[in-house]
């Protein structure tokens, strides 16, 4: 994930690529790869919002930003995005027509429903495997500690009905 400087940077970047593309008489298609360029970008930014209303309390303590200049970076890369995306749907709906920009849209949430539900998924795969060792190692230690006090129990009566045969 990149910070919120980085992450639009690249945003504008990439961007700028699809504007001189078109400019350039070049197909939609020709565009895609600078598209998905800005839309990750794009996803970085977002990623970058959600975790500074939610810092790790390590970040909160060594963090070099005030909250405010973080809030500000924030914003303004988000509203330099939100003009992007603007201008990236009139492209899209000037060379395609809106059905093409709302079918794009509707991919996007597919697609991304679809990554949250693997991601879920492999975090709930990673959350039983931990439980699960921590399960295994609990019981192998009290089966230790069992056959342990067993064994002490065992060896005790035996040494008592040694000493009192002799």
């Amino acid at each position: 994930m990149l910070d919120p400087v980085t992450a639009i940077a690249t945003a504008t970047a990439a961007f700028n690529g699809v504007r001189k593309l078109v400019a350039a008489g070049r197909d939609l298609e020709d565009c895609m790869g600078q598209m998905s360029q800005w839309y990750t970008a794009v996803s970085d930014l977002t990623e970058a919002q959600r975790s500074a209303k939610n810092p790790p309390l390590f970040k909160k303590l060594t963090s070099s930003k005030s909250v405010n200049a973080e809030a500000m970076s924030i914003w303004s890369a988000t509203r330099k995005a939100q003009a992007q995306e603007k201008a990236l749907r009139e492209i899209i709906t000037y060379a395609y027509g809106r059905e093409a920009w709302m079918e794009l849209i509707q991919l996007r949430r597919r697609i991304k429903l679809e990554r949250e539900k693997a991601i879920y998924a492999q975090k709930r795969k990673r959350e039983s495997t931990f439980w699960t060792v921590v399960t295994i190692t609990v019981l192998s230690v009290v089966c230790y500690g069992f056959f342990a006090g067993v064994s002490f129990i065992l060896n005790d009566v035996k040494d008592k009905t040694e000493t009192k045969d002799k």
